[in-house]
């Protein structure tokens, strides 16, 4: 706002108060009226520059004109940008050691979708199983309701809106699953550069130097990153202890004070946001509630649609495309069965690992260090980056690996350009039939 006001409103005041006398006082305009009294010219173009002569040394002021609020513009913005780099300087010194201001995100760790596949066929054998069993136990308890009736003591209660927020939350504030890790001790992570980085086999020699002569191995993979870590996840280190190893090497010990690996929350973003969402709804329909109390109105039992309904909607109520609800019956029977799924999901989600993690430093120079260095010579892992906040983040994209980054992006360039190429042809056949009648008069078969 205040950049607008000094240099829209001010700048505007100094120019009329320069140019507008200069336009004014010529006589081009009177002098076009005398000689064509049908000219489209009117009075009101004295104020502009139409009412200059041609040729004429008031030109001279709007050129030097056109300098002078160009050069303060320029002046403005340079200040202005002065301005925004001290405030930022400001925020990161004020800042509390942790957060994005010490954090950077690790990206492309090699080697880890390899565990992360055997994560995925173990969790898809137990899921199998735990469905399974899960639709064998409701069959016994519709067999047993059927023939024991539905038990006195079996109602289930309204669980806690503040559950949230509690100790043992599942459904954080911001709608997504929190998986933390705090930053262990070293548990058999190699620590040396032998165990790390140089972990060669014996007659794998990185370089014989010959006098004047180099002799390089080229074929050799003892500085190849996916191979140093697959060795290292082979002989059991868990890839949190190997990331944490891998920075304690390049930067000084005790410089990284958390590290916290990326986890597969995927399954846990649909029953976290229809958590917070029936929760809401449970929230407003008490406060409503609460309120026709107080004003002495008539309560009337809410119903709600349900639209889709899931496998576990469909067994309760019954199947179709929308099913109309107790919505109180629903809310008391869908948020414990929401509340177990998102359980279940976070003991799913820490057994899968993404190639990615969050290191925090104890120093914000390191950590402006690691994120605008180039970590290791090979570009596609370990690529480092400032942290960027919570929001900011699509969680799902940090399993993709840098391969799989490049062709989501090269195939998005390429649906891009090729709308722009062809975006006319159906633009022109939809012109086409608003306009098929005037195609008569070219042909009168289309009429």
């Amino acid at each position: 706002l205040r950049f607008g006001l000094e240099i829209f409103f001010w700048i505007s005041l100094f120019v009329l108060a320069v140019i507008l006398p200069v336009n004014v006082t010529g006589d081009q305009v009177a002098t076009d009226l005398a000689n064509n009294p049908d000219s489209p010219v009117s009075d009101f173009d004295k104020l502009s520059l139409s009412n200059v002569p041609e040729s004429s040394n008031r030109m001279w002021a709007h050129v030097i004109m056109v300098y002078i609020v160009s050069g303060i513009v320029l002046q403005r913005l340079w200040r202005f940008s002065c301005d925004s780099v001290l405030l930022r300087i400001m925020f990161l010194g004020n800042s509390p050691p942790a957060g994005p201001t010490h954090t950077v995100l690790v990206r492309d760790i090699p080697a880890v979708m390899h565990v992360t596949s055997k994560a995925v066929k173990e969790r898809a054998l137990e899921g199998k199983a735990l469905k399974k069993t899960e639709t064998a136990r409701r069959k016994q308890e519709k067999k047993d309701q059927a023939k024991f009736g539905p038990s006195k003591d079996g109602q289930t209660s309204i669980p806690s809106v503040n559950s949230i927020s509690s100790g043992n939350s599942v459904a954080p504030k911001d709608g997504r699953a929190e998986i933390e890790s705090a930053p262990t001790k070293d548990s058999g992570a190699p620590s040396s550069i032998e165990g790390v980085v140089l972990d060669m086999e014996p007659g794998e020699a990185a370089c014989v130097r010959q006098r004047k002569t180099f002799n390089y191995d080229l074929s050799s993979t003892s500085l190849d990153p996916r191979v140093m870590a697959m060795k290292e996840l082979d002989k059991g280190v868990d890839p949190l202890d190997l990331v944490k190893a891998e920075f304690d090497f390049v930067y000084p010990s005790g410089s990284v004070t958390a590290c916290n690996m990326v986890h597969d929350i995927g399954d846990l973003l649909d029953p976290v946001d229809e958590y917070n969402k029936r929760t809401q709804q449970l929230r407003d329909y008490l406060d409503g509630y609460h309120d026709r109390i107080a004003k002495g109105e008539p309560l009337v039992a809410p119903n709600m649609l349900l639209i889709m309904p899931d496998a576990w909607c469909k067994e309760k109520y019954g199947g179709g495309i929308i099913k109309s609800v107790p919505a109180m019956e629903f809310w008391l029977t869908r948020l414990p069965e929401l509340e177990k799924r998102i359980l279940e999901g976070q003991v799913n989600a820490r057994k899968l690992v993404w190639p990615s993690a969050f290191v925090t430093f104890g120093s914000r120079v390191l950590q402006s260090v690691s994120a605008t260095g180039l970590h290791h010579h090979d570009e596609t892992a370990w690529t480092v980056r400032g942290a960027p906040g919570p929001t900011e983040l699509l969680w799902c994209n940090l399993g993709m690996t840098s391969t799989q980054r490049t062709v989501a992006s090269s195939v998005v360039w390429v649906l891009f350009w090729l709308m722009c190429l062809f975006f006319t042809i159906p633009i022109a056949a939809i012109q086409g039939l608003i306009d098929v009648n005037k195609f008569g008069s070219f042909s009168p078969g289309l009429a």
